[in-house]
């Protein structure tokens, strides 16, 4: 069935009391608690028609999705065989006899010179920095602005040779993004889904080879911390919502689990030290 006949999972909302936390993440402990997801349909973008979607990242309302946030939301896909970002909005799906809203989209190519192709590397996962929302207004988008991809730290991508980039928009084209630094190598690659933003700052990435996370300071593009996690299951996903991060995994047995730990001291907002590091032309 062509996508665009496809009805898109538009969000999913955690709403929990609290799930067992990653004590060895020595993020303090949290108690167990029932799970609720909420999931709500949306109308299919008509730019991933016939796509395979290899990550994605949402936003809504140009504020952190995981805040609650529902209004005008937007999905940033990365298709093509981690060649293309498409940017769509999400309109709630009619009810009937109702009037569909405007469904728009953007794109940009991601360049490729970059790349190793003796290693046939290709870009894996997406992680978009919220303070890049709205930036922007696309006067050719009724529905107001989107993604703005034009400032350094707004868009982090994750390769299958291992290598975390910053990227931006071109500046001689608009619908082109290009590697501006090269935050961090390891031996084995990004896979989608391990990517995501905390604060607008710090990129969290997952290494599923090795049952670890690493924090990065994207203003600096250094690194902040690893935590290791627990070893009892092969670790493949996660994300941020509200204050906490959550982190999925499947046991040997083939139990799905979902973890839950508060966000590390490490990556919360020290107000003085941003402004030493803006006094220090370091910013964005």
């Amino acid at each position: 069935q062509p996508l665009a006949q496809r009805r898109l999972i538009a969000a999913a909302a955690i709403r929990t009391g609290g799930l067992r936390g990653l004590a060895a993440a020595g993020a303090g402990s949290i108690t167990n608690g029932p799970l609720a997801v909420s999931f709500a349909l949306s109308n299919a973008c008509p730019a991933l028609e016939g796509q395979a979607i290899k990550d994605i990242a949402m936003f809504c309302g140009g504020s952190d999705v995981s805040q609650g946030s529902s209004d005008d939301c937007r999905l940033l896909a990365l298709a093509g065989r981690g060649r293309m970002l498409h940017e769509c909005r999400l309109s709630p799906v009619a009810a009937p006899g109702g009037v569909q809203g405007p469904m728009s989209s953007r794109s940009w190519a991601i360049s490729q010179d970059w790349l190793r192709l003796t290693q046939q590397e290709t870009v894996q996962s997406i992680a978009v920095n919220d303070g890049c929302i709205g930036q922007r207004v696309n006067t050719s988008d009724a529905a107001g602005p989107g993604f703005d991809p034009r400032g350094s730290g707004c868009l982090i991508v994750g390769t299958s040779s291992g290598r975390l980039v910053q990227l931006r928009e071109a500046l001689t084209n608009s619908s082109m993004v290009v590697p501006e630094r090269v935050m961090h190598q390891r031996a084995h690659p990004s896979a989608r889904g391990a990517l995501t933003f905390i604060n607008n700052r710090y990129v969290v990435a997952l290494w599923s080879n090795f049952g670890s996370i690493t924090a990065f300071d994207a203003m600096r593009g250094s690194v902040v911390k690893e935590w290791q996690l627990p070893e009892h299951a092969k670790w493949l996903m996660l994300t941020r919502g509200g204050s906490s991060l959550f982190v999925l995994g499947v046991r040997q047995s083939g139990a799905v689990e979902l973890y839950r730990f508060p966000t590390p001291p490490e990556l919360v907002l020290d107000t003085t030290a941003i402004a030493d590091v803006v006094a220090d032309g370091a910013g964005w």
